[in-house]
């Protein structure tokens, strides 16, 4: 198991922009499987845990409802 990204670099949810349509779970997105629906209405959650950060959830939802990290201005790349 790899070591846990922190928070800073972990894809975030919107849930005022996600719609449910569910493109975002399984493992045909996300590699590790870290995105779990939390019931029937509710927004994805993201499994701290599981997540490796590689941001295919992002490009998997159509309506922004996961967006990238918000990275620091003196963040090292």
């Amino acid at each position: 198991m790899t070591t846990p990204l922190p928070p800073s670099l972990l894809p975030r949810v919107n849930a005022a922009a996600c719609r449910g349509c569910a493109r975002c779970l399984g493992t045909y997105v996300c590699p590790t499987d870290a995105i779990k629906k939390a019931g029937r209405g509710a927004p994805p959650e993201i499994d701290a845990e599981l997540c490796e950060g590689c941001l295919a959830c992002v490009g998997a939802c159509p309506v922004g409802g996961i967006q990238p990290p918000v990275m620091p201005p003196d963040a090292p790349v």
